[in-house]
């Protein structure tokens, strides 16, 4: 007796046995497409670099997004919102200047703290849109209180004690700084100004004899020294030359060093 073929073998074809198919291939995923990993770190850098580039004003969740083709609902899984954003900007200028400071032996003080203002600056002029931010920001991210940590430390590691007013002289170091690198900086405002009135100046000048030699190093017009150029009036904007503290010509950089000496120079170990 023919054998009853099974439900398999007679479905398609009635009394007709059919072929087994072979498995399928799983249908192949498309590709991801190739972009930088998006982590904090990377968002902050693109942050800071359009604040370079654009102004902080022109700062936006939604135009940092676009910047990076993604939607602004991924940035916040990174930062919750553009108050983390700008924490996280002010810690990588801090950061930038501290991270020297860990290395550094036992040494002066003075000299010290005058090194750490020194590289604060340094950073600051690298992200001069970024300045008025951090010279208002509330002391809240782990590098502004790491360099107060640092420089605390400095002062302890040279024998200094640590009193009352210590944060207050920390304080003016990092105002004067701040306050220095934003003169440096920052457009006038309201506008350029007029020009000097020659006759004016000459005649105040003519009754106040001193007043010549003191304005000597602003009136004083000149070539600019390497890493130099002149400003309007012909004043020197200094970015990274070192000059001579003799010189009677005006610089940023010898007007800095000087007023952090006079800071420091008086901070006795009695204070």
């Amino acid at each position: 007796m023919p054998s009853t073929p099974t439900h398999s073998e007679s479905r398609g074809q009635p009394g007709g046995r059919q072929p087994v198919e072979p498995p399928r291939e799983p249908p192949e995923l498309p590709k991801r497409p190739l972009r930088p990993a998006l982590d904090r770190e990377f968002i902050l850098r693109m942050a800071l670099i359009l604040i370079d580039r654009d102004g902080l004003g022109k700062l936006t969740m939604r135009r940092l997004s676009k910047e990076l083709d993604v939607t602004p609902m991924a940035l916040y899984h990174h930062v919750p919102n553009k108050a983390a954003l700008l924490d996280g900007v002010c810690e990588l200028i801090w950061r930038a200047a501290i991270v020297p400071a860990r290395a550094e032996p036992i040494g002066n003080f003075r000299q010290q703290l005058g090194q750490a203002m020194t590289r604060l600056r340094t950073e600051l002029l690298r992200h001069p849109s970024a300045v008025p931010l951090l010279a208002t920001h509330p002391l809240v991210t782990p590098g502004q209180l790491e360099l107060v940590g640092v420089a605390v430390d400095i002062l302890q590691r040279s024998g200094m004690p640590i009193t009352p007013t210590t944060l207050y002289r920390l304080n003016n170091l990092v105002v004067f700084t701040f306050g220095h690198v934003l003169a440096e900086v920052a457009e006038p405002a309201g506008g350029a100004g007029g020009d000097v009135d020659i006759a004016v100046r000459d005649a105040v000048i003519a009754a106040y004899p001193a007043l010549r030699e003191v304005l000597a190093p602003l009136t004083n017009r000149r070539e600019p020294l390497a890493g130099e150029s002149l400003g309007p009036g012909g004043a020197p904007t200094v970015t990274g030359s070192q000059v001579d503290d003799d010189s009677d010509d005006y610089s940023p950089d010898r007007q800095f060093r000087l007023g952090l000496h006079s800071l420091l120079a008086e901070w006795s170990n009695t204070d």
